[in-house]
């Protein structure tokens, strides 16, 4: 039996199979998810 894990989006639109591994931030009450620190301190900057 194969257990295969959730592909989750990035907000610059990457997919990740291991979200806990990656930046985060909530907005409008929703997590969100980063492809790496730069583009979260980007984001941050630009929210």
């Amino acid at each position: 039996m194969t257990i295969e894990k959730q592909i989750t989006q990035t907000v610059c639109g990457g997919k990740i199979k291991e979200p806990e591994k990656y930046p985060t931030a909530e907005y409008h009450g929703k997590r969100i998810y980063f492809c790496n620190n730069a583009c979260l301190l980007h984001r941050k900057i630009n929210f």
